[in-house]
């Protein structure tokens, strides 16, 4: 208990697959951005600082903006997923019918309101606690997700940054990167979600399935 209590612990600065791609990956690339326009030539006092604490500025500043790019991202990106989800398309009424076997699922041992990410949120939770081989797939998809759904406000903040003219391709790169990042993003989304109700339910299933089949094992002589 003293080593655990006076030791360097590891896991209290574990840096997850989300936090890498989700924050400091936007936040890096704007940071960089930031950083190319504003400090075209060095200034003195920036040239005198060592290598190493410029790198760890640069990694401090970009997990910074990340968070606020994140914040941002959910702000703008969200809507358009729940737009997208109560949309006719086949993909997002698929989606939807799995959500409603989730909720009948989830209802059977807790309650929780009407939101409409109420259930995804609460199948997070079960599949958390229930399988860490499908919590670590589902940490992979979220990164990923998070990645564009944060990278497409980060992509319009470059854009609205870019002078056009002489700079107009660069401006329609820009600005065609955009929508494949925020189509991505909804690409993503939704993928994330299917398998998150699609383990819930396999995983429930097992859990009900087990009695049956431990009392259906033969039994030691």
């Amino acid at each position: 208990m003293a080593e655990e209590r006076g030791g360097f612990n590891p896991a209290n600065f574990y840096l997850g697959v989300v936090e890498l791609f989700g924050i400091v990956v936007p936040g890096a690339i704007f940071s960089f951005l930031v950083y190319r326009f504003a400090f075209q030539e060095p200034s003195s006092s920036l040239s005198q600082v060592p290598d190493v604490g410029k790198i760890f500025g640069f990694v401090i500043f970009s997990y910074v903006i990340g968070h606020l790019l994140a914040a941002l991202g959910y702000f703008l990106m969200n809507p358009l997923f729940w737009w997208y989800y109560k949309s006719g398309r086949k993909g997002a009424v698929s989606l939807r019918g799995l959500a409603a076997r989730a909720k009948s699922t989830l209802d059977l041992f807790v309650q929780f309101g009407e939101r409409p990410d109420d259930e995804f949120r609460w199948t997070i939770a079960y599949i958390n606690l229930c399988s860490a081989q499908a919590s670590t797939r589902l940490d992979t998809l979220e990164a990923d997700c998070k990645l564009f759904r944060n990278l497409t406000p980060t992509l319009f903040l470059i854009l609205s940054s870019i002078q056009t003219g002489s700079r107009i391709f660069v401006a329609m790169g820009v600005g065609v990167l955009i929508v494949v990042a925020g189509l991505r993003y909804l690409a993503l989304q939704a993928k994330l979600m299917t398998s998150a109700y699609e383990f819930l339910i396999l995983l429930f299933s097992k859990a009900r399935e087990a009695p049956g089949l431990r009392e259906a094992a033969p039994k030691a002589s």
